[in-house]
This record gives C-alpha cells, sequence and structure tokens, in this order.
C-alpha cells in the first residue's frame, strides 16, 4: 500500500487525517478486508509524520471499528467492519394525561 505524506497545513490533528486516509482507503476497496496495514514504522516514513501519530490513528481506527490488532503481527483490516448504530430518535411526549397514583403524590408533596 502506497499512501501519500499528510499536509500538516490542515485544521485538523495529524493522527486524525492519517485515521481518515486510511479509512478513506478502506471505504473504496483499496485496502481489502483482512488485508495487513503497513507496520507502524513504514507508516511513519511513508506519511513524514511520527511513530505517535501512526499509533494514534490506529487507536482510532481501532475505535471506529474499521482495524484490528493481532498481537505479535500487526494491524489488520477487521474481517467484518462494525456498523456505528443510529442515534435513537427522540420520542415525543404522550399527549394524553397519565393517572398519578394518590401516594405516589403524597409521596412527591412531601418531599418538596
Amino acid at each position: 500500500m502506497k499512501v501519500r505524506p499528510i499536509a500538516k497545513s490542515s485544521g485538523k490533528n495529524l493522527y486524525e487525517q492519517v485515521a481518515n486516509s486510511i479509512q478513506t482507503l478502506i471505504a473504496e476497496g483499496t485496502l481489502q478486508l483482512g488485508d495487513r496495514l503497513p507496520s507502524v514504522r513504514k507508516l511513519h516514513q511513508q506519511m513524514s509524520v511520527s511513530i505517535s501519530t501512526v499509533l494514534e490513528a490506529y487507536r482510532v481506527l481501532e475505535d471506529r471499528g474499521y482495524i484490528e490488532v493481532r498481537p505479535q503481527s500487526g494491524y489488520y483490516v477487521k474481517q467484518t467492519l462494525t456498523q456505528v448504530p443510529a442515534e435513537p430518535n427522540p420520542s415525543a411526549p404522550s399527549k394524553e394525561p397519565c393517572p398519578v397514583d394518590a401516594s405516589l403524590a403524597m409521596r412527591i408533596n412531601l418531599h418538596l
């Protein structure tokens, strides 16, 4: 996998730019499910960023569900990409009055 160096003038953090670049390669199919990602040192050289930047980018991609770490082996595109669940739609309150037990009403009034 060949990647371009990151332009350091953008408003985003470098690690986010690196993560987004790799995420794009996965989304476009350049990186397939199960493919091994470049080593941290190799990617740091290819993108002209620090090793800590690459490590943080890989952590972000792991948190997003795009890659997985295999101990003593490296970083890989996850076999099955995890879809982030959509935000639930907030429900509107009921328009009908809710019956309240008299004992509950008394307990609420006592604690005011």
